[in-house]
């Protein structure tokens, strides 16, 4: 698991996140049943070459830099909806293994959250002004 800095916290009366989902849902491959309410946390937004957005999620206990958005969920960033900090809940994702190093006899496998379907819960900007 990769541990970036704790998140802001979100205010009391907001949706509290769903503290240990990301290794649940790493360790499941996806098999995960809940829709759980995970935060956006990246420090820099980032186009891959196939217009998809890589991003951290943040459940308020870990953090996961391997993972990005459908490309049918781009219009969120366009629109400026989906910013840093933004709490969403996940309503649909996929967790696909990709070779990230692949030396004849030391493939070493990561595992890559796409988010498919997100309801926006907090803004950003909302959760930087608690």
């Amino acid at each position: 698991m990769h541990q970036w800095p704790s998140p802001p916290k979100v205010n009391s009366s907001k949706p509290v996140l769903t503290n240990g989902a990301i290794p649940a849902i790493v360790e499941k491959n996806g098999l995960y049943n809940e829709t759980p309410v995970l935060q956006d946390f990246r420090g820099l937004l980032q186009a891959t070459d196939n217009n998809r957005y890589k991003i951290v999620l943040s459940d308020g206990k870990y953090s996961y830099a391997f993972a990005m958005l459908s490309a049918q969920l781009n219009h969120l960033i366009a629109d400026g909806k989906l910013e840093i900090f933004t709490v969403v809940k996940v309503v649909r994702f996929t967790v696909n293994s990709v070779i990230a190093k692949a030396p004849a006899t030391d493939k070493v496998y990561n595992k890559i959250i796409t988010l498919h379907d997100v309801e926006l819960l907090v803004s950003g900007k909302e959760v930087r002004s608690n």
